[in-house]
């Protein structure tokens, strides 16, 4: 067991702690990277600042999250009289956070918490009442309308050899086919007739 008085050994588990709490803080981190649509490397580019501001912005949100739950059980075993905190309450604080990180990327919770912050200017582009280049963190780079009058608005693109993936919000979509492709079409409900759409454009 580890005391205050054997130095090395402190100073190894709190280097343990924080390799732990960066392998927690992974998941958040592309959770936070997937708020617009393709993903902020589709859409901006390794070099833009907004993709290091996102990166800022995920791994500081995930180390804080980790580190107030480690803060608050160390004042518990503090208040029990206990030196040391058990590693194993550690572990569990991690795997807990780091199965967080993981929920929230799997069902986009930070893409559908800013999404809904951003929704009304989103409905009126859709609606054709205004037309712009960005809404929020989301770029419009096109807007388009199946044939059933459905209303696709492309975030991003990610062009390959021979073809192109297009992202980005549709409302009310077709099932089946897109006006950007039906190769490799998605559609990931947000609620209220809105979706996150992917499609390819490798055969229409």
């Amino acid at each position: 067991m580890l005391t205050p008085r054997t130095g090395e050994p402190i100073r190894r588990s709190r280097s343990c702690i924080g390799l732990l709490c960066l392998v927690a803080s992974l998941p958040w981190v592309y959770s936070v990277l997937g708020i617009v649509p393709g993903g902020v490397l589709a859409t901006y580019g390794p070099d833009s600042m907004l993709w290091e501001l996102f990166i800022a912005v995920g791994s500081a949100c995930s180390l804080v999250l980790v580190l107030i739950a480690l803060a608050m059980m160390v004042l518990m075993a503090w208040l029990r009289g206990d030196r040391v905190v058990p590693g194993r309450i550690v572990s569990v604080v991690v795997v807990l956070a780091f199965v967080a990180g993981v929920l929230s990327a799997r069902y986009r919770v930070p893409q559908r918490a800013v999404f809904t912050v951003f929704k009304p200017g989103l409905v009126a582009i859709a609606d054709g009442r205004v037309s712009a280049e960005r809404i929020g963190p989301f770029p419009i780079r096109s807007v388009a309308r199946d044939h059933a009058g459905g209303v696709y608005i492309q975030t991003s693109e990610e062009p390959d050899m021979i073809d192109t993936t297009f992202y980005g919000f549709a409302r009310d979509p077709e099932p089946e086919t897109s006006p950007f492709g039906r190769a490799d079409y998605q559609l990931e409900p947000l609620g209220g007739g809105w979706y996150v759409f992917r499609a390819n454009d490798d055969y229409f």
